[in-house]
């Protein structure tokens, strides 16, 4: 990591010594798994941005909306997939109870285009 390139919120991260992980440090658990174990943690609450997700595999997110130039996308793309975040947190579940989970940037794009689309039709406007 480049301090340099921090964002704020990212530098508060640092400043306040929060333990950070990549995507590709996690694709097999060890850093949580290590963090929770050499910090005693037996009960886990997970908030999940799906945000991580890579677009290409995880269709129901913001870079995923369909015709977007992603180059233009002004955050941040994940790159994990689905089946890598569900191992994830698999394995944090082996060694704690997940006691809670919020999922949080679910974009349902084909949902919300088909509700428009409808919206449209005689039957479902009168």
């Amino acid at each position: 990591m480049i301090e340099a390139d921090l964002r704020p919120m990212d530098r508060l991260v640092k400043d306040l010594g929060i333990a950070v992980a990549t995507p590709e440090q996690l694709e097999n658990g060890s850093p949580i798994k290590s963090w929770m174990a050499q910090n005693g943690i037996k009960h886990v609450a997970v908030h999940w941005d799906l945000d991580v997700l890579d677009p290409d595999d995880f269709k129901s997110i913001l870079p995923a909306e369909p015709y977007l130039d992603r180059s233009q996308f002004g955050a941040a793309i994940g790159s994990m997939t689905l089946d890598q975040v569900i191992k994830l947190l698999t394995d944090v579940g082996t060694d704690a109870d997940l006691v809670g989970l919020t999922i949080a940037e679910h974009m349902p794009w084909d949902a919300i285009r088909l509700r428009k689309g409808l919206s449209k039709l005689k039957i479902f406007s009168e």
